[in-house]
């Protein structure tokens, strides 16, 4: 069995993916994005990061939840779209053969509108984020910054940490092997001049064949954010511009976002 770790920050693509390999690709694929455990996992990669479980402990986590389940599949693929496994997924490579690590980033500035209304939108996620010990990673506790330092970072600054750390926890720990390392950006599979391409490159690197007309799938948009919390980029001021960039700057242009001119107009650049 082919097994495919589709790994991002939340609100980046993941569950829009598992559905549409569960619609297209059903009949060869298992395709999931959350099922019952994956929260633990989440949490508990949290703690390892921080050293409060042992390797053997959050293996034993990763075992239960995501081998078991692995393991009670009958298709020739299994996907699983999901942010939460950003780590665990590196013990996995470690137990099977064929496994492949698909990277999907969105534009920060889209995802932290996105996460941000997400969880002032749904009082499960603001729960989750607020009061659930070990939900998110701190970057003090990382040794990333001072105490200090992340103290003084108000709600947008930590969700626009969260994206910078998360992407680059993904691509060093998993793009040295090219060929078992995919990137891709979720505005390349909207864009409908780059879609098809972008698909295909995905497709061939899960081992499945394009289907005609399939990239139509994401004319819809899937599981958008109802809250109203924060406006797009475009609204936001000089400040939180800044903000944003000086935390995502590296990022941003390595993925090519952030070249336009009223952007960069408001970042003073």
């Amino acid at each position: 069995m082919r097994l495919v770790f589709i790994l991002g920050s939340h609100r980046t693509g993941t569950n829009t993916l598992a559905s549409f390999f569960d619609q297209h690709y059903g009949n060869e694929v298992a395709s999931f994005h959350q099922y019952a455990g994956l929260r633990k996992v989440n949490i508990d990669s949290t703690r390892y990061l921080y050293g409060k479980i042992s390797e053997h402990n959050f293996r034993k986590t990763i075992n239960r939840v995501i081998v078991e389940h692995i393991n009670q599949q009958t298709k020739s693929t299994y996907i699983l779209s999901n942010g939460f496994n950003y780590l665990a997924a590196r013990f996995i490579e470690q137990e099977f053969n064929d496994v492949k690590i698909v990277h999907i980033v969105r534009d920060p500035r889209d995802f932290v509108q996105s996460y941000t209304n997400w969880v002032h939108g749904r009082w499960q996620s603001w729960v989750a984020n607020k009061f659930v010990p070990f939900w998110n990673v701190s970057g003090n506790k990382i040794g990333e910054m001072t105490k200090q330092q992340w103290n003084s970072f108000n709600e947008f600054q930590r969700f626009c940490w969260y994206w910078k750390f998360k992407n680059e926890k993904i691509e060093d720990w998993y793009s040295a092997d090219a060929d078992s390392y995919f990137f891709i950006r979720f505005e390349d599979l909207i864009n409908k001049e780059k879609r098809v391409d972008s698909l295909n490159g995905l497709l061939n690197f899960t081992g499945l064949k394009y289907q005609s007309g399939c990239e139509t799938f994401f004319d819809t948009k899937h599981n958008a954010s109802k809250g109203h919390t924060l406006p797009n980029w475009q609204k936001w001021d000089k400040k939180k511009c800044r903000q944003l960039n000086e935390i995502c700057g590296n990022l941003i242009k390595k993925y090519s976002y952030g070249s336009e001119f009223e952007w960069l107009e408001k970042i003073d650049k």
